[in-house]
């Protein structure tokens, strides 16, 4: 009973599938919908952008041993620099776990589930 158990969760009945939803019956007519998908594709930007700059700060921190900010940490710098990276870490950690759980959304086929999860 570990966090990746391969225990069943429910069955998916056939007709909660999306082998039985024809899509082109859900097209949005609306003047919001290319809005709607520029700031889907601008906040993946900026979700990329982010971590990247994460990233960036992780590897100055741990391998230059170097703080980029004028603003001198209130903790000493070797214990605040695991701190951040540690942090970042984890969050690249959480990302990780959220794709393996969507994938795993998806590949069970359900529509309800696929819908409310948010990376699925």
């Amino acid at each position: 009973m570990g966090c990746g158990d391969d225990r069943e969760e429910g069955k998916v009945l056939e007709e909660q599938k999306w082998d039985y939803i024809t899509l082109s019956d859900f097209k949005s007519t609306s003047c919001w919908e290319g809005f709607s998908y520029g700031w889907l594709w601008f906040m993946a930007i900026v979700s990329i952008a982010v971590y990247g700059a994460d990233t960036f700060t992780a590897v100055n921190l741990l391998v230059f041993n170097k703080w980029s900010s004028q603003i001198q940490p209130a903790i000493k710098f070797d214990v605040s620099k695991w701190i951040f990276a540690v942090c970042i870490i984890l969050s690249w950690a959480l990302c990780a776990y959220e794709r393996f759980r969507a994938i795993r959304v998806i590949r069970r086929g359900g529509v309800a589930e696929s819908f409310l999860d948010p990376l699925a």
